[in-house]
């Protein structure tokens, strides 16, 4: 079987590693946020306005970028504990594609940038865990995810089939 040119581009583009298109360090206050990114995936698509954050024990874990909700007189909604409410632009179905993200792109900043990091930086940084909202359903939206138990590393695989249908 022969491929055309346009499936012989899409399929080496799958097989690329992610890349940072742009890195921007920031650091707030608090020291959580360490500085604003835009990763390019192997299929091309590029999600601007991701941040690399500090979590609890100095790992680091990738922000997806969300968006700010507000009441009917434009004040920011607030959950049960007083924190405000965001609601995810983009979203995985599930910790493990999470997971393979973040690895991916912690890799790529390693690549491109190796001081953004620091010298001590864990390998597989996960989010921290966090409550639900009362305002979020249980299962449905962003859900940050956690490191298995024992685990080391992540696959080095890519990413390509987290944009695929998934088999019947």
């Amino acid at each position: 079987m022969m491929l055309l040119p346009s499936q012989t581009a899409s399929a080496q583009s799958l097989s690329a590693p992610v890349k940072i298109r742009q890195w921007r360090p920031y650091q707030n206050a608090a020291g959580t946020v360490l500085g604003y990114l835009d990763p390019q995936l192997p299929s091309g698509m590029i999600i601007c306005g991701c941040k690399l954050m500090r979590g609890q024990n100095g790992k680091r874990w990738i922000a997806l970028p969300a968006i700010k909700q507000f009441d009917q007189n434009g004040e920011p909604l607030l959950d049960a504990n007083g924190k405000q409410i965001w609601s995810p632009v983009v979203e995985f179905t599930d910790r493990n594609a999470r997971e393979r993200f973040t690895g991916l792109v912690l890799d790529a900043l390693r690549r491109q940038y190796p001081d953004a990091l620091g010298e001590l930086e864990p390998k597989d940084a996960s989010p921290p865990r966090r409550s639900r909202s009362v305002s979020r359903p249980r299962g449905g939206l962003y859900a940050p995810p956690q490191k298995p138990r024992g685990a080391t590393h992540l696959p080095d695989d890519d990413i390509s089939d987290l944009w695929r249908e998934p088999a019947a």
